[in-house]
């Protein structure tokens, strides 16, 4: 009588099957971070400087989405909701006057923002919410798209992946933040 010797793989049909489902999985996480880079950078005016924001957001969603694997339920059940509003939000920025908000060039509140102290600090605010609330709407919508790569893939190598586009965001934020040019 043979022994069995444990498959850590699994059989033949569910790597298959899970070879095509990563297949999508990636190419839909692509496909969105690519639309979501240019599509915000090209209708929101803060963003044609700072394509990098987006970016950034996109890997820490995704890394973030692979290390906790899996959504949830009810984030599963937002993600429609969340792309519906990132989407809606970035289309009707020029009605909604997102468009418009920046510090211009320079990004410091001596010389661009006519008008007083308080009208340049509330425009700072603007900006500053402007680029905190879609990066946060980018990162919940790639969370979802993380994890779905992240179950495909399983538990290990998913969650060394993700630390590694959660870290390296991370880095990025950390290096560039104090970096005048």
């Amino acid at each position: 009588m043979q022994p069995k010797i444990h498959d850590p793989i699994g059989p033949v049909e569910k790597q298959s099957s899970n070879v095509g489902k990563l297949f999508l999985a990636s190419v839909a996480a692509l496909y969105f971070e690519l639309l979501v880079i240019r599509y915000i950078g090209t209708e929101i005016r803060v963003f044609t400087n700072l394509k990098n924001i987006p970016l950034m957001a996109c890997f820490f969603g995704l890394g973030l989405g692979m290390i906790l694997g899996r959504p949830r339920r009810r984030l599963a059940l937002l993600f429609p909701l969340i792309g519906l509003i990132l989407f809606s939000v970035t289309r009707y920025a020029q009605w909604l006057h997102l468009a418009n908000v920046d510090l211009m060039w320079t990004y410091d509140l001596s010389q661009n923002v006519a008008g007083s102290l308080t009208r340049r600090v509330i425009s700072t605010f603007e900006f500053i919410g402007l680029v905190m609330g879609l990066s946060a709407l980018i990162v919940s919508f790639f969370v979802v798209l993380g994890g779905f790569v992240g179950a495909i893939v399983g538990s290990p190598f998913a969650v060394l992946t993700g630390v590694a586009g959660f870290f390296g965001a991370i880095n990025w934020v950390v290096k560039n933040a104090f970096r005048s040019e």
